[in-house]
Formats: structure tokens, C-alpha cells, sequence
């Protein structure tokens, strides 16, 4: 069962895992959050998972969680998305890690972690790469994984 936090742009922030807080959800073009509290668990599942391949204590840091509509359809998200839902984010690829690899590691653990999804967006031409995990199984027809091909 999903427990689904929906905080005002006005609202305190506060731990939504013992290494994300509801900050780092919330929406960039208003301040405003859904997350379904399966997401940052799952982000949490994924941290523990890259810092034991690592060795060492590795923090993600995240460049999307929750959008509005507004803010979706400004940079051409497509309107089934489940960061409008609170049930996806964007992890940039932590340092010395491979983005094919970091988003290996996220379809290894999909099953133990929550997660229906994973995408993967390369980093090339000095751009960072990062990964999309959504845990989100509302449309069973849409592809699992997606972008640059990745090592599993």
C-alpha cells in the first residue's frame, strides 16, 4: 500500500529517508511536493546499494522528484509522468561511477528496492549522466527500461 505525502510550498521540510529530505522532492518551478513515501525509500535502497559497490559512503544527489503539470509540460515531459504522481526521480550518476553501471545496479535491485523503472541518460559531451527510477506500476504497457543501454 502507498502512503502519498503532499506538502504546500509553504510547508517545513523534513526527513523523508534517513538520507533524503522532502526538499530534495519538491517540485523547481513551485516549491510544491507529492512523493509516494515507496520513492525515497527505494532512493535509500539504491544509496546503501552504490556505497557497498564503492566501498564507501556514497551520497545521490537528486535533479528531479516531484513536477507540477506547469513545470512537466515546460520541459517537455510526457503527461503520463511519474514525477507529476510523486513516484519517479532523476539520480545523477555518483563520481567514479559509470552511468550504464549506476543504472545497472538500480535494475539489479528493482525487486528488493520497489522499482518498476529504470532509465538511463548517458553524460556525454561534459554533461552529467544520470538515471530515472520510478516505482510507479500504473502503466504495465509502458517499457521498463529506456535510454542508453546499460549493464545488467
Amino acid at each position: 500500500m502507498s502512503r502519498i505525502i503532499t506538502l504546500n510550498p509553504t510547508d517545513p521540510d523534513y526527513q523523508l529517508a534517513p538520507h533524503f529530505n522532502s526538499r530534495e522532492f519538491r517540485c523547481h518551478h513551485c516549491g510544491a511536493l507529492v512523493v509516494d513515501l515507496r520513492l525515497p525509500a527505494a532512493c535509500e535502497r539504491l544509496r546503501k546499494e552504490v556505497s557497498d559497490i564503492l566501498g564507501r559512503d556514497t551520497p545521490l544527489r537528486l535533479t528531479c522528484g516531484h513536477r507540477c503539470k506547469i513545470h512537466n509540460a515546460a520541459i517537455g515531459g510526457v503527461r503520463w509522468s511519474g514525477h507529476i504522481r510523486g513516484t519517479a526521480a532523476d539520480i545523477v550518476t555518483p563520481r567514479r561511477m559509470n552511468t550504464r553501471i549506476f543504472a545497472g545496479i538500480a535494475w539489479d535491485i528493482r525487486e528488493a528496492a520497489g522499482i518498476a523503472r529504470v532509465g538511463c541518460y548517458g553524460g556525454y559531451h561534459g554533461k552529467f549522466g544520470f538515471i530515472h527510477v520510478e516505482i510507479s506500476k500504473l502503466f504495465p504497457w509502458y517499457k521498463s527500461t529506456w535510454g542508453d543501454s546499460f549493464i545488467v
